[in-house]
C-alpha cells in the first residue's frame, strides 16, 4: 500500500498525486482527532505531567487537545472541499 501510494505521488498524472494527497490529508486529519478521542484519559501521561506542573486537572488538558483536533478537522476539511478557498 505505502509503495504504491508513493509511486502514485511520484509518477502520477497531476491528477493522480491531487488525489493520492487529498486522500493522505483526509487520513492525517481524521486518525489525529479520532486517536484524541479513543485514548483514555487514564493513560494520557502528557496530560498527567501538564497537570502537575500547571495544577490545570488532566481532564481540562484531554479536553483543550480535543478542542485544537476537532478545530484542525473542521478547518481542514473545510481547506480540502472548498477549492480555491482563500486563508485570511
Amino acid at each position: 500500500m505505502f509503495l504504491g501510494t508513493g509511486w502514485a505521488l511520484l509518477a502520477g498524472t497531476p491528477r493522480v498525486q491531487a488525489g493520492a494527497a487529498v486522500g493522505i490529508a483526509w487520513f492525517l486529519l481524521i486518525s489525529g482527532f479520532a486517536d484524541l478521542v479513543r485514548v483514555p484519559l487514564t493513560t494520557t501521561v502528557d496530560a498527567q505531567e501538564l497537570a502537575r506542573m500547571t495544577l490545570v486537572p488532566r481532564a481540562v488538558w484531554a479536553l483543550i487537545w480535543i478542542a485544537i483536533g476537532l478545530f484542525c478537522l473542521l478547518v481542514g476539511g473545510q481547506l480540502l472541499l472548498r477549492p480555491g478557498y482563500a486563508i485570511g
